[in-house]
Protein backbone atom coordinates (compact mmCIF):
# COMPACT_ATOMS: atom_id res chain seq x y z
CA UNK A 1 0.00 0.00 0.00
CA UNK A 2 2.36 2.48 1.06
CA UNK A 3 4.80 1.73 -2.34
CA UNK A 4 1.70 2.71 -4.05
CA UNK A 5 1.38 5.33 -2.40
CA UNK A 6 5.01 6.53 -3.20
CA UNK A 7 4.54 5.66 -7.07
CA UNK A 8 1.57 8.09 -7.15
CA UNK A 9 3.09 10.88 -5.30
CA UNK A 10 5.83 10.55 -8.05
CA UNK A 11 3.83 10.40 -11.33
CA UNK A 12 1.63 13.33 -9.93
CA UNK A 13 4.84 15.53 -9.38
CA UNK A 14 6.06 15.05 -12.64
CA UNK A 15 3.01 15.62 -14.39
CA UNK A 16 3.10 19.05 -12.28
CA UNK A 17 6.40 19.92 -12.98
CA UNK A 18 5.93 19.23 -16.60
CA UNK A 19 3.25 21.46 -16.49
CA UNK A 20 4.62 24.12 -14.60
CA UNK A 21 7.80 24.21 -17.45
CA UNK A 22 5.41 24.35 -20.26
CA UNK A 23 3.67 27.54 -18.54
CA UNK A 24 6.84 29.42 -17.74
CA UNK A 25 8.31 28.51 -20.98
CA UNK A 26 4.78 29.78 -22.80
CA UNK A 27 5.16 32.90 -20.04
CA UNK A 28 8.51 33.72 -21.03
CA UNK A 29 8.22 33.24 -24.73
CA UNK A 30 4.94 35.79 -24.30
CA UNK A 31 6.72 38.20 -22.28
CA UNK A 32 9.81 38.56 -24.58
CA UNK A 33 7.30 38.88 -27.51
CA UNK A 34 5.39 41.40 -26.21
CA UNK A 35 7.87 43.84 -26.83
CA UNK A 36 8.89 43.20 -29.97
CA UNK A 37 10.13 45.51 -33.16
CA UNK A 38 11.32 44.87 -36.17
CA UNK A 39 14.78 45.97 -35.55
CA UNK A 40 14.81 42.89 -32.72
CA UNK A 41 13.35 40.51 -35.31
CA UNK A 42 16.14 41.42 -38.10
CA UNK A 43 19.07 41.42 -35.30
CA UNK A 44 17.98 38.23 -33.03
CA UNK A 45 17.74 36.29 -36.63
CA UNK A 46 20.74 37.70 -38.02
CA UNK A 47 22.44 36.87 -34.53
CA UNK A 48 20.94 32.91 -34.48
CA UNK A 49 21.97 32.23 -37.98
CA UNK A 50 25.94 33.90 -37.45
CA UNK A 51 26.63 31.32 -34.37
CA UNK A 52 27.53 28.53 -36.44
CA UNK A 53 29.75 30.89 -38.88
CA UNK A 54 31.53 32.73 -35.82
CA UNK A 55 32.18 29.44 -34.80
CA UNK A 56 34.18 27.69 -37.36
CA UNK A 57 35.95 31.52 -38.43
CA UNK A 58 36.97 31.67 -34.66
CA UNK A 59 38.46 28.24 -34.67
CA UNK A 60 40.30 28.59 -37.82
CA UNK A 61 41.69 32.43 -37.35
CA UNK A 62 43.11 31.23 -33.90
CA UNK A 63 44.87 28.06 -35.55
CA UNK A 64 46.14 30.12 -38.32
CA UNK A 65 47.71 32.86 -35.66
CA UNK A 66 48.95 30.17 -34.43
CA UNK A 67 50.50 28.53 -37.22
CA UNK A 68 51.96 31.60 -38.17
CA UNK A 69 53.55 32.88 -34.85
CA UNK A 70 54.84 28.73 -34.22
CA UNK A 71 52.64 28.59 -30.82
CA UNK A 72 51.83 25.23 -29.97
CA UNK A 73 49.15 25.97 -27.16
CA UNK A 74 47.35 28.29 -29.31
CA UNK A 75 46.72 25.63 -32.19
CA UNK A 76 45.55 23.02 -28.92
CA UNK A 77 43.76 26.06 -27.45
CA UNK A 78 41.43 26.45 -31.29
CA UNK A 79 41.61 22.96 -31.73
CA UNK A 80 39.57 22.26 -27.92
CA UNK A 81 37.00 25.58 -29.27
CA UNK A 82 35.95 23.45 -32.36
CA UNK A 83 35.94 20.00 -30.17
CA UNK A 84 33.65 21.78 -28.14
CA UNK A 85 31.47 23.64 -30.65
CA UNK A 86 31.23 19.88 -32.10
CA UNK A 87 30.51 17.93 -29.19
CA UNK A 88 27.59 21.13 -28.39
CA UNK A 89 26.17 20.67 -31.07
CA UNK A 90 25.77 16.67 -31.29
CA UNK A 91 24.42 16.65 -28.22
CA UNK A 92 22.14 19.08 -28.74
CA UNK A 93 20.89 17.78 -32.01
CA UNK A 94 20.86 14.20 -30.13
CA UNK A 95 18.60 15.63 -27.49
CA UNK A 96 16.46 17.45 -29.91
CA UNK A 97 15.89 14.07 -31.76
CA UNK A 98 15.30 12.48 -28.40
CA UNK A 99 12.70 14.30 -26.82
CA UNK A 100 10.88 15.74 -29.89
CA UNK A 101 9.30 18.49 -28.54
CA UNK A 102 7.21 20.52 -30.39
CA UNK A 103 7.87 24.30 -30.44
CA UNK A 104 5.89 26.49 -28.60
CA UNK A 105 4.93 28.56 -31.66
CA UNK A 106 3.31 24.85 -33.16
CA UNK A 107 1.93 23.40 -30.08
CA UNK A 108 0.36 26.81 -29.40
CA UNK A 109 -0.57 28.43 -32.90
CA UNK A 110 -3.10 30.50 -31.40
CA UNK A 111 -0.80 32.26 -29.03
CA UNK A 112 2.03 33.23 -31.19
CA UNK A 113 0.26 33.83 -34.79
CA UNK A 114 0.76 37.09 -35.63
CA UNK A 115 4.78 36.84 -34.77
CA UNK A 116 5.78 33.46 -35.93
CA UNK A 117 7.40 33.40 -39.70
CA UNK A 118 8.76 30.22 -39.76
CA UNK A 119 12.83 31.07 -39.79
CA UNK A 120 12.50 29.95 -35.72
Amino acid sequence: MNEIGVSLLLILSFVFVKTKAQNFDVSLLQSIYKNETPFKDKFFKADAQSVTVFNIAASVSIFAVGLIKHDKQLQKNAVYIAGAYIASSIVTQGLKQIVKRERPFEQYPLLFSDRYDGWI
